[in-house]
């Protein structure tokens, strides 16, 4: 359940993950989908590069 902060810029804020693993090659695809509550409110950049660093630390991880 998403609420606090979020729901105060964005009318709506869904996130899906993905894992698509084939052998050794594994892909991992993030969608986020927000509806903002006005034009000024920014894109969630800070969420995608959250997403983009729990992407890394995962992948760091699992070569190990």
């Amino acid at each position: 359940m998403i609420e606090g902060d979020l729901l105060e810029d964005y009318k709506s804020f869904y996130i899906t993950t993905q894992v698509e693993t084939k052998g050794e090659n594994n892909l991992v695809i993030w969608i986020i989908e927000y509806e903002k509550k006005n034009a000024n409110v920014s894109d969630p950049r800070t969420f995608m590069e959250f997403a983009l660093n729990m992407t890394i630390y995962i992948e760091t991880h699992h070569i190990k």
